[in-house]
């Protein structure tokens, strides 16, 4: 286990024996002073100290093997003998971070952040972009809901895309206008940073058939650079849509198979007047769908980076007016701790070269890639020993969380070609 002693500033890595925890290792993270099992002590070179930083601590798995030079031998490995099992988190019960492994409560989720409740009658266009088109209004606040409304103005047909649109495809209202269905959309900016959205929905008594009103995520560049309607409708990945047709007024949950395109729905009656909170949870490769906290589906997914809008419509050009409140989000980034270190740590959930630290003193998110270049740049200095640094590099890289492919890269970056200008602005002069 990883263990975070705060009043000594220093993280010790155990192994249990029996009942009993043995000390391995301990690293002061402020001082970047190492000390071995056997009471030896190192101190790390260029070490910068963690405290104005948040750190996502790391574990990860070696093969045994022996390290001769350049060659490296593996031991035979049999079945079932390198696995672990048992994984969880413990929050301290004092300073010496001592917690009990396997009865402590496992990783959470990131928390539910409100995000907007429309009270204060002001769009938040940091958060929100808005489009109308075909006789659609653009959603406005009002009485502590956002509102959408189509065909309720007389002589009102104006196209108003959001920026994301046109910086898509400038042409992109030949796709949309068609001067049947008028369309009131509600664009969430942050669609990248997002992990989840619960918002609840409502469709008025009163409301003509062929209205639909949801929330869809879009592959914008292959939305409105589809060659046809069956290429355009592929791009969208999921939604979640309150549908009245036919006298049949219900929810559908539709998502698309990532891999064969075929579409899977999940529909649920609901009543007019009432209000339902929809929502959904996604990472990397599957998508939950929720209605009032009840799960309705889990399904295989794969981001391609959607852009989640809101949308209402009619399919007859129909007036019709509804409204959505109480938005919230899951961040895959959860800045929800203060500038002092407190409450819980921000983390972002990615793969490859997007893990990150959180520095304070900066106030922004330090990718590790960038963090790797730093500390290779520092080894060089110190001992410019190409295939040593280059062993060393890598373990601090996995422990970054950095793939293969992004540690090598930036290997080859810094140190395989001669006029390497970052190797220059550092005064690195490698010896080949």
């Amino acid at each position: 286990r990883l263990r975070h002693e705060k009043s000594k500033e220093t993280i010790h890595c155990e192994i249990q024996e029996g009942s009993d925890w043995r000390t391995v290792s301990s690293l002061n993270w402020r001082t970047g002073v190492y000390s071995g099992a056997n009471g030896d002590s190192v101190q790390i070179s260029h070490w910068q100290s963690f405290e104005s930083m948040h750190v996502q601590p790391a574990m990860y798995f070696v093969v045994p093997h022996h390290e001769n030079g350049d060659a490296i031998t593996f031991y035979n490995i049999g079945d079932n003998q390198l696995g672990f099992s048992g994984f969880s988190v413990a929050a301290g019960a004092g300073d010496d971070g001592q917690g009990t492994l396997g009865t402590s409560a496992p990783l959470q989720e990131p928390t539910w952040q409100d995000y907007d409740d429309f009270s204060d009658g002001t769009l938040d266009t940091s958060k929100w972009d808005l489009s109308c088109w075909d006789g659609g209004n653009l959603p406005i606040e009002s009485n502590g809901k956002m509102v959408f409304s189509g065909k309720t103005v007389s002589g009102w047909n104006q196209t108003i895309l959001t920026k994301a649109i046109l910086a898509t495809n400038s042409n992109a209202a030949s796709k949309l206008v068609d001067g049947i269905e008028p369309h009131s959309v509600l664009e969430f900016k942050e669609s990248d940073s997002l992990k989840g959205i619960e918002l609840t929905f409502s469709l008025p008594s009163g409301v003509p058939q062929k209205t639909g009103f949801g929330l869809y995520a879009i592959n914008y560049a292959a939305y409105f650079n589809a060659i046809n309607e069956e290429d355009a409708e592929e791009a969208i990945g999921f939604d979640i849509d309150l549908w009245y047709d036919s006298g049949a007024l219900g929810i559908e949950f539709q998502v698309k198979d990532p891999q064969t395109g075929v579409e899977t729905d999940v529909k649920v009656p609901i009543q007019f007047d009432q209000s339902y909170r929809v929502g959904f949870v996604r990472d990397e490769t599957t998508i939950k769908f929720y209605l009032n906290d009840e799960l309705k589906g889990e399904f295989p997914y794969q981001n391609v980076g959607e852009t989640f809008i809101i949308r209402a419509m009619n399919e007859n050009a129909q007036s019709f007016s509804t409204y959505v409140d109480n938005v919230r989000v899951l961040r895959k980034v959860d800045v929800s701790a203060s500038s002092t270190g407190d409450g819980q740590l921000p983390y972002q959930v990615a793969s490859g070269d997007k893990w990150s630290l959180y520095d304070y003193s900066q106030s922004k998110w330090i990718p590790s890639g960038d963090i790797l270049r730093e500390r290779l740049v520092a080894l060089l200095k110190d001992s410019p020993n190409p295939s040593d640094t280059i062993r060393r590099v890598q373990a601090y890289g996995r422990g970054l969380g950095l793939s293969q492919d992004a540690i090598t890269a930036i290997v080859v970056e810094l140190t395989y070609f001669s006029n390497s200008t970052v190797l220059q602005e550092y005064g690195v002069t490698l010896p080949y």
